[in-house]
């Protein structure tokens, strides 16, 4: 029964972890951390990259 019990306080600070890790680096909606989709007007660093590189491309003689 012990076993159990320290089993599930430490899910439940993983959980709360990973919760506080995502609030912390702004990359997930919390709403929806499963869908795998943030619903944030935030681009990615390879959206930045990307977009960059196009720019440059198109400024390029």
């Amino acid at each position: 029964m012990k076993t159990l019990i320290v089993i599930a306080i430490a899910v439940i600070i993983i959980v709360v972890g990973i919760i506080c890790a995502m609030l912390i680096l702004g990359d997930e909606n919390i709403t929806s951390p499963f869908d795998g989709v943030s619903n944030t007007d935030e681009r990615t660093m390879d959206e930045d990259f990307e977009s960059d590189e196009k720019e440059s491309s198109l400024n390029s003689p």
